[in-house]
């Protein structure tokens, strides 16, 4: 499903239910006013979610030979090499076998390594793309997606990982269900049983690398127990869900820290400098922002709304709600131009994910998704050369 009102009212809705279970100290009631603002935020994007849902059906691209074939990946590759070259480790081994806990401490090339990474979340899109889509090369693209993945693993990149894999489930999800209009409803089952299944397996898997990122064994939950202030879990449910359970609520958590602790600080600096990358912002010599306040140190993540509430109280939550559910409506002009087919559908992709996970975070604003957002934007809107176009169209 490549629907992201549908997916920012699911997420709106998973959440605050998970957040109302009694298993950690750390969720206290919610605030009435941030209660109506996602209730409301709710209804209103299911009624966009249906009223644009025929710019989110998914259709084939056409096999066409590419002009950059598996350049990007070459690129990326080299660029990793390189990086772990200079810095003599590579993080996700320093985690695993030697148990290192500092993981934050490689030392990447700034401006190379944000280059990287989001070439690498792009192409990860395309070439997931191109796989489901169309048979030739099939092997090929399958392979350049999964070389992309491991090497954002080797970073010990966790969240890359998961963003892409649920980019590329989604557009499976969405292919099938176009195809399942026309079979029965078993096959259908199966395969949401089995998507279902491999979602748990990567939770799992989330969890014990979290695990051993901070030095303990995978099986071992005792960190994040402690730090998760966890008081009750269920006996059939592996602790390594911890993981996922505190990453999933401890930004709505600290998001109505902020609302019982407000502030009268008013920046509009700080607001529009949420919807820039965090490689730009970092570098605003005059950027007079503020930021969320976190209940407890640790937990470092936010919702998406956090900066924006305390730069512009509530009418913060409701521009930076608006700006990111409407931006895109700008290009569903593409979504029937054959020609744009690929770049539409990989920033249709990607913006997906930055809604979806803007309950974790601004992933407008976050390194590992905003450059390629940006990046999927500039090539959707930037004209093809006729004589290319027509040279494409010839090669297909």
């Amino acid at each position: 499903m490549l629907n992201y009102f549908y997916w920012y009212a699911i997420i709106a809705s998973v959440v605050p239910i998970l957040y109302l279970m009694p298993f950690s100290e750390l969720n206290t009631p919610l605030n009435p006013v941030l209660i109506v603002l996602l209730v409301l935020s709710i209804i209103i994007s299911l009624a966009l979610g249906k009223k644009f849902n025929d710019k989110f059906a998914y259709k084939d691209l056409k096999y066409k030979k590419s002009t950059t074939g598996y350049l990007p990946l070459v690129i990326i590759a080299i660029i990793a090499f390189i990086e772990f070259a200079i810095a003599k480790d590579i993080p996700l081994i320093s985690v695993t076998l030697k148990h290192a806990s500092e993981y934050k401490d490689f030392p990447t090339i700034p401006v190379l390594h944000v280059f990287s990474v989001m070439m690498a979340l792009y192409f990860s899109t395309v070439y997931g793309y191109r796989a489901i889509s169309y048979k030739q090369h099939r092997a090929l693209n399958v392979a350049a997606y999964i070389s992309i993945n491991i090497i954002m693993l080797l970073y010990n990149m966790r969240s890359f990982t998961m963003i892409s894999l649920f980019i590329l489930a989604n557009i499976f999800v969405a292919k099938r269900r176009r195809i399942n209009k026309d079979e029965g409803r078993r096959a259908n089952k199966i395969r949401i049983s089995l998507l279902a299944i491999a979602g748990a397996l990567l939770v799992f898997g989330f969890g014990c690398f979290g695990n051993m990122r901070h030095g303990y064994d995978w099986s071992n939950s005792y960190y994040i127990e402690k730090i998760g202030l966890y008081r009750q879990w269920p006996n059939f449910v592996p602790k390594q869900f911890m993981w996922a359970y505190s990453y999933l609520t401890s930004p709505l958590a600290n998001l109505n820290y902020n609302f019982d602790n407000p502030r009268n600080d008013i920046s509009i600096v700080g607001a529009v400098s949420q919807y820039l990358p965090e490689s730009i912002t970092k570098r605003m010599a005059s950027n007079k922002s503020y930021t969320c306040s976190l209940k407890k140190h640790y937990f470092t993540v936010s919702t998406g709304y956090c900066d924006s509430y305390i730069n512009m109280n509530v009418l913060g939550i409701v521009v930076f709600w608006f700006i990111t559910m409407i931006f895109p409506l700008i290009v569903f002009r593409y979504a029937e131009n054959e020609n744009k087919r690929e770049k539409y559908f990989a920033f249709i992709s990607i913006y997906m994910s930055c809604i979806t996970f803007m309950f974790f975070g601004n992933f407008f604003q976050y390194g590992g998704t905003a450059p390629a957002l940006w990046l999927s934007f500039i090539l959707l809107i930037v004209k093809t050369n006729k004589k290319t176009k027509e040279k494409r169209l010839a090669d297909g």
